[in-house]
């Protein structure tokens, strides 16, 4: 029995110092991000026709477990009152560090945009692209968190 228990000991000892030496740290986004950007509006927007509009962005992760986050992205044309808020999901990259997803819902279609983020976490600011694949919307922002 002694002689099974030991190899067996050392094995368990090994392989789980081994497993943390290849877990990777998953960057931790929650907090409030700030920042501007420049968008553009497509032919036939509803409200915003060929045009393009400078906005203020709020976005912040309320929630994140592991590399699933939780958001919502509040923002509104600079110069105005007129806040806007949509929730969405993401995820942190597994072989990207810093690289995240995030997809929002579309919840006052004649406003926002169902849209993706696609971006990455660069000396302390989070880089994204947006995609506004539900209304042709489209912007880059950098964002710092507050």
């Amino acid at each position: 029995m002694k002689s099974v228990f030991r190899p067996m000991l050392l094995f368990c000892t090994v392989f789980l110092f081994s497993a943390s030496l290849w877990a990777k740290d998953v960057v931790d986004l929650t907090g409030t991000w700030h920042g501007s950007y420049h968008a553009a509006f497509p032919s036939g927007h509803k409200s915003h026709h060929e045009t393009s509009l400078e906005i203020d962005m709020e976005l912040k992760v309320y929630k994140q477990e592991g590399n699933l986050i939780w958001i919502e992205n509040r923002w509104r044309p600079r110069g105005t009152d007129d806040q806007h808020s949509e929730f969405g999901t993401g995820v942190l990259s597994d072989w990207d560090p810093g690289v995240v997803y995030i997809v929002e819902t579309d919840p006052s279609p004649e406003v926002g945009s169902t849209g993706m983020f696609q971006g990455k976490l660069v000396d302390g600011k989070l880089h994204l692209v947006y995609l506004g694949v539900g209304r042709g919307i489209s912007f880059s922002a950098t964002l710092e968190r507050k």
